[in-house]
C-alpha cells in the first residue's frame, strides 16, 4: 500500500496544472499555497529553509496533502 500511495503521489504531484509547457505542476502550487497560509510559522525550526527552497513547515505540509490526496484515490478505487 505505501508503495502505492508513493507512486500516486509522484503521479498527483507532477501534474501539470495548465496546457501551457512552461506551467508549474501541482506540487509547486501546494507549496504556494502553503508558503502563503496565515498558519505559516515565521520562527523556529519549522520556519527553516530544506532542500527544496520551501521551508520545513511548508515541505511538510505539502507532503501531508500529497498523502491525504493518494489516500482518497486509493479509498476510492478499494471501495468498487
Amino acid at each position: 500500500m505505501k508503495q502505492m500511495n508513493d507512486r500516486l503521489r509522484n503521479i498527483i504531484g507532477n501534474c501539470q496544472v495548465e496546457l501551457s509547457s512552461l506551467s508549474d505542476c501541482l506540487v509547486v502550487v501546494l507549496a504556494s499555497y502553503f508558503n502563503r497560509h496565515i498558519d505559516k510559522p515565521e520562527e523556529g525550526e519549522d520556519a527553516e529553509v530544506g532542500d527544496s527552497g520551501w521551508t520545513i513547515w511548508v515541505e511538510r505540509k505539502t507532503d501531508e496533502a500529497l498523502d491525504l490526496i493518494a489516500q482518497e484515490i486509493n479509498k476510492h478505487y478499494e471501495q468498487q
